[in-house]
């Protein structure tokens, strides 16, 4: 669930420290909830940064993922992105 870590700053560094410990052709596979009023309320006194999934597919491919499939549902989005081989 990403929508813990406290920034997009910080989540892009996440996002590039999985793919520096991600063997080369090894799949980063994940998904996290859509922004809500009910997440909102979900987590009142919790960090809550919401992912955008319209803008995830970029920040994957800016941390060097090639992005596989993005999936975005009812009330959730679900990513597949894999670390390039050399």
């Amino acid at each position: 669930m990403l929508h813990h870590v406290p920034s997009p700053a910080l989540q892009d560094k996440l996002l590039r420290e999985v793919w520096r410990v991600l063997k080369p052709g090894g799949a980063f596979v994940g998904c996290d909830s859509l922004q809500s009023t009910f997440m909102r309320v979900l987590h009142l006194g919790d960090t809550y940064v919401p992912i955008h999934p319209d803008t995830f597919a970029a920040r994957l491919e800016d941390a060097g993922f090639n992005v596989i499939e993005l999936e975005k549902g009812a009330g959730a989005f679900r990513f597949f992105a894999m670390k390039p081989i050399a």
